[in-house]
């Protein structure tokens, strides 16, 4: 096998999957109605994603209810990705133990490296240790 189609079908089974949701406001019939003589909760309803960094593909997703926690939903999403991960990346809101520990259930060896930005709320106890957190943070710098 000539070394270009190897490295392409190198590419094809190594994935480097974005998570990210988005929230959907559903509306029934007789919205203007409940508009007009009185307001009723709205349904809100999370939308997941998981796709891939170097086609742009959708690679898995899923429809929970508003309230669901994003990263509780890692599982299912990285389950439905096929081939194995090189990656995963997301924002601040799937910085938690079960991001983590899905990726390493879904492949051991070898474990896919997880990008999170750590939250804004989130503060270290030892200046010594927000400096060191603060360094490196998935291969880019943080001042």
């Amino acid at each position: 096998m000539c070394w270009p189609v190897l490295t392409r079908s190198l590419e094809r089974l190594w994935r480097s999957s974005v998570l990210d949701s988005t929230g959907l406001e559903l509306f029934g019939q007789g919205r203007w109605d409940a508009e007009k003589h009185g307001r009723v909760p709205r349904a809100w309803r999370k939308f997941h994603l998981a796709v891939d960094a170097g086609t742009g593909e959708i690679a898995a997703y899923m429809l929970t209810e508003g309230h669901a926690d994003d990263a509780a939903q890692v599982p299912t999403l990285l389950g439905q990705v096929e081939g194995v991960i090189a990656s995963v990346t997301a924002d601040g809101a799937y910085d938690g133990e079960p991001t983590y520990a899905a990726a390493a259930a879904r492949q051991h060896h070898p474990p896919p490296d997880v990008v999170v930005p750590p939250r804004a709320w989130r503060c270290c106890m030892d200046p010594a240790d927000c400096a060191a957190a603060r360094g490196n943070v998935g291969g880019l710098f943080l001042p």
